[in-house]
């Protein structure tokens, strides 16, 4: 009986547990495009979009953009011979045996000019390119370059906090992880202290090692500190340090190394990055045909109390229905304007998200108030054209400002969708699609008030909520009629020209209220709109 009790005690607790539990939705980021697993000698530093070396360019790697130019540039090939007096006229022999000695040939080149590391960079991009097409890596265009100073230092950290000063998450230079055999060894290849046993120890070393050594940061890269310093994409700078310097001038925050000219030194090689711009699709756009069955599934029931006709909403419209349209009525007036992207992201992969079939589930941005208008008199037409039509006439058009905040709360009156006051749910998961402002941005001014000191990069830089930019369309928690994303995602147009509801993936906690009002005057990469369609005749 005990036994029996316990069970039953036991079962009570587990579906009490499974009724309060609130299942939060996977993250939101961005599509998965192509496999970028399959771009050689490099690793995912931001998206799917920006690839880095793992490693500094070997002796090896250089060799083999010398083989080929002295076989296809010659000229080419005389500017780009490596500088074998780096280390001085006495030392020239060992420059000449390390560049050329096999048993040297996973080390780290230097002795590059910041001019030959762009052009091996150039050169890389078209061996690449016949990679890409030999592999059928469906990369259509793409940029192989130096790193800017501030990609490098994100790529250093490795995920780490952005007041990380070494690419692990210590402040010491020797090791502090699980492996006991390992415990107290250097953790890179930088001068300690006076010339001794100590400066030498990590790899039993004068100079170099090995580019694949110590141990790779979390996103897989080596050696992003000391050995070598590496090129960056500003004139004449280098970041990481070298096998030369303390440990101090190889952190991550130290000072980029700056010089006048351009030459080649005997610690500074390099490191490239691959930046994606463009990835081929080869899903063809279907027309659109409304049907009853269609009219049921895009559009739900808004019971507005005394209201003349019946009123149902769609939820926000992605792109792949905006493409349906465009593919009917292409005027130029009605194209998404891609460029509204460069004002949020310096990738020109993020323009791809008007048009490419991974982002056919998100919400269509970048068009103007009067395409929204000519979208709806669009959907007029296919249900005019419709055959046993569920209602006998009904008109497709933007929502007022009353019936969007009606159809967003939920018929109830509240400050969310949600009908709750807080952003999170009670596991404290973010409801919605935007950047927080959290308490650390809050200061009083001069009168004693409560102000936010925030700037865009903060704003832009919030990933909590799971999205990097505008979720898709059915993502996080619909309200009571079945309606997604009314706070945040993206603001949404209303029939009242300028205005716009919701807020967006960019707009605070207190922009995506319900009750919030927003402007605009020109296409963006955070407003988008949802259709009404209301039942004149039943």
């Amino acid at each position: 009986m005990k036994r029996i009790l316990l069970v039953f005690f036991y079962l009570c607790i587990l579906i009490s547990a499974g009724a309060k539990r609130i299942v939060y939705p996977d993250l939101f980021q961005m599509p998965i495009l192509f496999d970028g697993g399959r771009i050689p000698n490099v690793k995912p530093i931001q998206g799917n979009y920006l690839y880095m070396a793992q490693s500094e360019l070997s002796n090896l790697q250089y060799r083999e953009f010398l083989y080929w130019l002295k076989q296809n540039n010659p000229e080419k090939y005389a500017s780009s011979v490596l500088d074998s007096t780096v280390f001085g006229e006495k030392m020239t022999q060992f420059c000449i045996s390390y560049y050329n000695n096999s048993a040297y040939n996973h080390f780290p080149v230097f002795g590059i000019s910041q001019i030959q590391a762009v052009a091996y960079c150039d050169w890389l991009h078209d061996r690449l390119k016949e990679t890409f097409k030999r592999e059928g890596i469906p990369v259509e265009s793409f940029i192989v370059r130096l790193p800017t100073e501030k990609e490098w230092m994100h790529a250093a950290r490795g995920g780490l906090s952005s007041t990380s000063i070494y690419p692990w998450n210590h402040e010491d230079v020797r090791y502090r992880g699980s492996k006991r055999k390992d415990f107290g060894k250097f953790l890179l290849n930088c001068r300690m202290g006076v010339f001794s046993y100590e400066n030498t120890k990590p790899y039993l070393s004068h100079y170099t090692t090995e580019a694949l050594s110590y141990w790779p940061n979390e996103f897989g890269l080596y050696n992003m500190c000391g050995n070598v310093g590496e090129w960056l994409s500003e004139e004449g700078k280098s970041k990481g340090g070298s096998w030369r310097m303390p440990p101090y001038n190889c952190r991550i925050d130290a000072e980029a190394f700056e010089q006048d000219s351009k030459k080649a030194r005997n610690d500074i090689g390099m490191r490239y990055v691959i930046e994606i711009l463009k990835v081929k699709d080869s899903k063809l756009v279907q027309t659109y045909n409304m049907d009853k069955k269609s009219f049921n599934k895009t559009f739900y029931y808004i019971p507005i109390k005394d209201s003349k006709h019946m009123i149902f909403m769609s939820n926000e419209i992605d792109n792949y229905w905006y493409k349906q349209f465009l593919l009917e009525k292409s005027e130029q007036s009605n194209a998404l304007n891609a460029l509204v992207w460069d004002k949020s992201f310096p990738y020109p992969y993020f323009q791809m998200y008007s048009w490419h079939s991974g982002f056919d589930n998100y919400p269509a941005v970048g068009m103007s108030y009067q395409a929204a208008l000519e979208f709806c008199d669009w959907l007029n037409t296919k249900y005019d054209a419709m055959d046993k039509k569920p209602y006998s006439k009904v008109k497709f058009r933007l929502p007022s400002e009353s019936e969007w905040e009606y159809a967003a709360s939920g018929g109830k009156k509240a400050n969310y969708p949600w009908k709750g006051s807080y952003v999170r749910n009670s596991r404290g998961c973010l409801l919605a699609n935007f950047s927080m402002l959290d308490e650390r941005y809050m200061a009083l001014d001069s009168s004693g008030q409560v102000k936010w000191t925030v700037t865009d990069d903060d704003i832009k830089d919030k990933v909590l909520d799971g999205a990097l930019i505008p979720s898709f369309v059915y993502s996080y928690f619909p309200n009571d009629f079945g309606l997604y994303n009314c706070s945040g995602n993206v603001s949404e147009m209303v029939a009242e020209e300028g205005v716009s509801k919701g807020g967006s993936w960019l707009s605070n906690q207190f922009e995506i209220m319900i009750i919030s009002k927003g402007k605009y005057t020109e296409p963006s990469n955070d407003l988008g709109f949802r259709v009404l369609a209301e039942v004149v005749e039943k």
